[in-house]
């Protein structure tokens, strides 16, 4: 029987070979993989967070604010179904779900208060003259602009009349506001900080 004796030069050389090859073998996974998280950042940014930021922006984001609910809650059910994982990968912001669930939740809560709101506008109004910019203005939500002192003082009266048979529509209204605005600020800097730390684009 033959014993073959493989020398020290030999045996370091081998061993070199194999954590190469290893080396090379975790390089190439990983680049996949990289490039895999990659593809599927930029799928869901051009899917779903670039178009929920335009969502977010516009001079007042109450305006419509029952297509930005629906929309939200469609990028949100979006991710939960074909991206939940996304979490764990950053292909979206932390707890980004969540967010998305309270933000339609508090758009959905302001458009209840103020469907009663407007139906006393129009009502008083008529549907012609009723502006909710108006009544934001009237409110001190927004800047005054363009708006005379009768358009302002005629949208106060709206919510006096409102009180009338509503008690305390005024407070609940303008808690509303506030909460669906700061809202949209937080969700809009989250989506802001996520471009920035991804070194994504709007898309």
């Amino acid at each position: 029987m033959s014993i073959l004796l493989v020398s020290p030069i030999e045996s370091r050389v081998s061993i070199i070979a194999s954590t190469l090859t290893a080396v090379t073998l975790l390089f190439y996974v990983s680049e996949r993989l990289r490039e895999s998280a990659q593809r599927k950042l930029d799928y869901w940014n051009k899917k779903v967070l670039t178009p929920l930021y335009n969502v977010t922006y516009g001079v007042n984001p109450l305006y419509s604010a029952q297509y930005r609910a629906d929309h939200i809650g469609r990028d949100r059910d979006l991710l939960k179904k074909h991206a939940k994982y996304g979490r764990f990968v950053n292909l979206y912001p932390k707890n980004f779900i969540l967010t998305l669930s309270t933000a339609q939740k508090n758009l959905l809560e302001y458009e209840e208060v103020y469907q009663n709101v407007l139906k006393e506008g129009t009502k008083r109004l008529g549907p012609n003259l009723f502006n909710l910019g108006a009544l934001f203005a009237a409110m001190g939500l927004v800047e005054r602009g363009n708006y005379d002192e009768t358009q302002i003082e005629n949208h106060r009266n709206v919510l006096k009349w409102a009180e009338t048979t509503d008690s305390g529509i005024t407070d609940k209204f303008t808690k509303v506001c506030k909460l669906a605005l700061s809202t949209f600020a937080s969700l809009r800097g989250d989506v802001e900080t996520f471009f920035v730390e991804n070194q994504l684009i709007v898309k």
